[in-house]
């Protein structure tokens, strides 16, 4: 066996993190891919002390973002360890014995995984719901059906999300809205927004990237309109939004200020990427305050969308709140019921 060996030369994850990897190539040789293996077992260390305080992340998207963690030991982890419900498995074995009694005919592991959870929940065939339960594993974890969110906090999820989705659809070149859900995820997320381009798309332009950071505040605005008050129900939205913001500044060369100059380099992708900024105190300022410009300026085109459209505002909130999930066949219908009061007037820069 490799692994009582392994763990007697490295104990902790701390010391995991400080091996050398030729070292630990000579204690994992016997099993396939050793070099490969050696390297991420060091990276993922390195990563989870780094990243995530030393502690496993107990949801899909961060899971698969550890180096050497696929689906297959994503599900693992969260089934064995993190007793999640639904987790299902699929591995080489599964993927052939699953074929061979006919549940699939794919070696495709999301749709094995619709079929398998089909299987469970007594059908003999595989609906839409399964599919998209496979995907939206990934990016928000597993229901959490069961679990009690105090009335006043459904409304404000409920809120938050149909901000997000609103603001998406009172702009162009923004991805349609695919599905508004309050359903709580084991990701810690009490609901989300889910938006699906209708094509496959590798570019981003700086008109796309503003709207993008419009409507990840959406959600924050309307808890403001509504509620007059913050949550800490943005904090992952106001990551994302600065994190696109400052990338425009610094990488994408979509400065109003800077225009097409480096100003960070990516360093380390095993771990997340981190970026490094190359340039003076003086400019790292200038930076901060162009970023800030940004964000803040998407921030009030979200109130001043969602300030015109108060009444859908209003009317498609209430509509999650009975249904808790909505297609976005559904959010449309109900929102083209609804007209904005006036055009929202778009901040200062954008075009």
């Amino acid at each position: 066996m490799i692994t009582p060996a392994l763990f007697e030369r490295y104990p902790t994850l701390e010391s995991f993190a400080e091996a050398d990897v030729a070292e630990v190539e000579q204690y994992i040789r016997s099993c396939g891919f050793f070099h490969t293996k050696a390297r991420d077992i060091v990276a993922c260390a390195q990563t989870l002390l780094a990243k995530h305080g030393g502690k496993v992340p107990d949801n899909m998207e961060e899971l698969l973002a550890l180096p050497g963690v696929g689906r297959k030991t994503a599900n693992l982890i969260l089934g064995d360890v993190f007793r999640a419900p639904g987790a299902v498995v699929v591995d080489t074995h599964c993927i052939r014995l699953s074929n061979r009694m006919g549940f699939v005919d794919t070696k495709d592991p999301p749709k094995i995984e619709a079929a398998l959870r089909a299987v469970r929940c007594g059908r003999d065939t595989v609906e839409q719901a399964d599919l998209e339960e496979s995907v939206e594993v990934v990016i928000a974890g597993y229901q959490r059906k069961g679990a009690v969110i105090p009335q006043k906090e459904k409304e404000i999820v409920a809120y938050h999300e149909v901000g997000h989705a609103l603001v998406a659809a009172r702009q162009t070149d923004s991805a349609p809205v695919h599905k508004i859900t309050i359903v709580p995820r084991t990701s810690g997320a009490l609901g989300y927004t889910m938006q699906v381009d209708e094509d496959d798309r590798s570019l981003m332009s700086r008109q796309e990237a503003l709207n993008k950071i419009a409507t990840l505040t959406g959600g924050r605005a309307a808890e403001e309109l509504v509620f007059h008050s913050a949550t800490t129900g943005a904090s992952n939205d106001i990551e994302q939004a600065t994190r696109i913001a400052r990338a425009m500044v610094t990488r994408f060369g979509m400065s109003e200020q800077f225009g097409m100059v480096a100003l960070e380099t990516v360093t380390n992708q095993y771990l997340g990427g981190d970026a490094s900024l190359a340039c003076s105190a003086e400019t790292a300022a200038q930076i901060d305050r162009e970023v800030i410009a940004i964000v803040r300026d998407a921030h009030q085109k979200a109130l001043d969308i969602l300030s015109n459209d108060i009444e859908a505002l209003h009317s498609l909130a209430r509509y999650l709140l009975e249904k808790e999930t909505i297609t976005g066949e559904e959010f449309m219908r109900e929102l083209n019921a609804h007209r904005p009061q006036q055009p929202a007037a778009l901040p200062d820069g954008a075009q």
